[in-house]
Formats: structure tokens, sequence, C-alpha cells
């Protein structure tokens, strides 16, 4: 499906020069004829065999067929409106070659209709020309005050008009696809594109917004939760120097009173560091939250195993 167009396009190119051949035999065939007088028989156009071009005479230009559409073909061409400057190329072909035909210039389309349908002395080959780039000037400011880019082809087809299966100004390029496909149709067509791609790049900017959002949220909470642990372990640190600070002291008491006589007054100073530390524990176990209150917990038995297995 995507070759079809291209080789279409081919084809019909390939026509063209076979046609124009053949016009550039006959036109050899009359200037042989009727300018020079001589028999034409034996003066036969440029790799062309005397066979070939004896069945071209009598079989192709005397018929009577040839004689009608020829007639046909000269009283056509008499309702041309007007013809442009570029010579026998159409306008896409002198288009694609602007730098060499407009002196390194690019011009758009109302600006290279203009050059080609004008004489040396800057006045129209036709009145009718005048009005068609005045309607091609409307058109592209239309366009520009709407944002939809008129194409080279659109243009050609709103302010030239249209033949069947044929785009004025554009040669072997593009056909109309079909009868029906009016300007004002491509036109809606190219705004509902542009208005569903802005659509989707709507929805794109809307994505990222969102996504910026919850990476910005996750890092906020990777920070609060880094700063809670570095508190719990700045808590626990102080924890663990009152307890120690608390043990040390009171194991030096408990060393001295070995010295003194009496068990009731060793066993009354375990009893009163045991409430000591419990309070101490107590205290802190009451500001922390859930988490903090477990570690508590755990520091608790364990000082607790300690305190029963040392004596204290």
């Amino acid at each position: 499906m995507m070759l079809k167009k291209p080789l279409q396009a081919v084809h019909r190119k390939c026509y063209n020069i076979h046609r124009n051949w053949r016009h550039n035999m006959k036109l050899h065939y009359k200037h042989v004829k009727n300018v020079l007088h001589v028999d034409p028989y034996s003066h036969p156009y440029e790799h062309v065999t005397q066979e070939d071009w004896r069945h071209l005479i009598d079989d192709v230009w005397k018929s009577k067929e040839h004689k009608v559409r020829s007639k046909a073909g000269k009283k056509n061409r008499k309702k041309l409106e007007y013809n442009h400057c570029s010579g026998s190329r159409s306008f896409v072909a002198t288009m694609t070659i602007q730098p060499e035909f407009n002196g390194s210039e690019n011009l758009e389309f109302p600006e290279f209709y203009k050059k080609t349908h004008t004489k040396k002395n800057k006045e129209w080959i036709d009145p009718i020309c005048a009005v068609k780039h005045s309607k091609m000037l409307s058109l592209r400011e239309e366009s520009s005050q709407s944002g939809v880019q008129l194409t080279s082809e659109e243009m050609s087809r709103q302010a030239l008009g249209k033949r069947k299966r044929y785009i004025l100004g554009f040669g072997d390029g593009p056909k109309p696809s079909s009868s029906s496909s009016t300007p004002s149709r491509v036109s809606q067509d190219h705004v509902g594109e542009l208005q569903k791609l802005k659509a989707e790049m709507e929805k794109m900017k809307m994505e990222r917004e969102e996504l910026r959002r919850q990476l910005e949220q996750e890092r906020r909470e990777r920070e609060e939760e880094k700063k809670e642990r570095e508190e719990e372990q700045k808590q626990i640190a102080h924890l663990t120097s009152l307890v120690t600070e608390f043990l040390k002291e009171k194991t030096q008491t408990h060393k001295s009173s070995i010295h003194h006589d009496g068990a009731m007054y060793s066993t009354g100073g375990t009893n009163t560091r045991w409430y000591v530390f419990s309070f101490i524990l107590r205290r802190l176990f009451r500001d922390l939250d859930q988490i903090k209150r477990n570690i508590i917990v755990n520091l608790y038995l364990n000082f607790s195993l300690l305190f029963f297995t040392c004596g204290y």
C-alpha cells in the first residue's frame, strides 16, 4: 500500500515522457513536410528506424482517428485561461530547482506563482492571475491566524481550482483522492489532528507532573524515615549511656557495701537500685512511640537479666 502512490507517479511520468517523445516526432514530421518541403519518409526522427518512421506516418498521423483527436486537442488548448513563464516544466518541477530558477532564493507558493506568471516588466500575463494571487495571500493570512498551515497543494486547490484527476500547478505530482475531497474537509481534518495531538501532549504533561509529585513525596518520606532512624539511634545511645553510668555508680556502691556487716543492708541497697533503674526506664518508656518502646522493652529485659545474674 505504501508503494502504490509512488508507483502511480512513476507510471504517469513514464507515460508523459513517451507522449512528449511522440509529440516531438510529429513536430519533426510537420517541419520536414511543411517548412523544408522535402520527402518526410527519407528524413526520420533521430534514433527511429526507417520502418518505424513509415509506420508512424502512414498508420498513425495520416489516420482519420488521429486527425479527429488532434482537432479536439487543439480546440481544448484554446480554452486554457492562461499559461506560465517557467517553460515546459510544471510548478512542482520548477519549485524543486528553485535555487537555480530563482537565484538561490526559496519562495513560498504565492511568491513563486507571481514570479512564474508575470512578464519581464512585472505585469501579469493575464488579469485573472492577479486575482488568483490575491486569493492565495488571503488564504495564507487566514491559515496563519487559525494556526493551521496550508500546504502548496491545498492552496492550489482553493485558489486555482482543480480538474478531474489533476491538481493545477502540480503536473505529475499528487492527484486529488476523490471528487468529494473538498478543501474545507481537508482543513477540518488537519484541525482535528492538531487538536488530538494537543490533547495527547497535555495528557503526557499531566502524567509527567503527577510522576514528579510522586517522586517528590517519596523523597520527603525517605528523608523523614532517615531522620527518625537517626533520632532513634541518638535516643538509644543516650539511654545506653544513662544505664551504663547508673550501673557503674551502683557497682561501686555495691562493692563498698561488702565491707559492712549485715545482709539486710546489702539487700535493701539492691532493691533501691533496682527501683531507681526501673523508674528511669519507665520515664523514658512513657515519652517514646511504639517502635522505640519495643527497643526499650528489650533493653529492660536484658539489663534485668544482668541485674539478677550479677546479684545487683
